[in-house]
């Protein structure tokens, strides 16, 4: 196993980037994720960032940590009712879409 580095990255946002200081995995093998728009119809608090929250089989290159909190900020929250996802609406990285258990209970079903 490779030792982890500490190395300067620049992650890339909706509105802008920013550098942040990251430490390397080696082999990080996180399985592929989907926002569909099966997960977001009847969503009406997500209407107008539907399009900034789907996405298909994309795999997650970056966790990023307490650490770099300033990145996680939550200027807006969007919920609807109990049994639908929520959305926090972030300066730096653009929306960030919560699933809830039975988002995932549906989802596993599904496949």
């Amino acid at each position: 196993m490779k030792t982890s580095r500490c190395v300067p990255i620049k992650l890339r946002g909706a509105s802008n980037s920013q550098q942040i200081y990251a430490r390397t995995i080696e082999n990080l093998q996180l399985s592929p994720q989907a926002v569909t728009k099966q997960d977001i119809d009847g969503c009406k608090h997500l209407d107008d960032i539907r399009h900034k929250l789907m996405y298909n089989q994309a795999k997650p290159k970056i966790l990023i940590g307490q650490d770099n909190w300033h990145l996680l900020v939550a200027t807006e929250t969007r919920k609807g009712h109990r049994n639908q996802p929520a959305a926090s609406l972030t300066v730096r990285l653009g929306p960030a879409r919560h699933p809830n258990s039975y988002d995932r209970t549906t989802r596993a079903l599904r496949t």
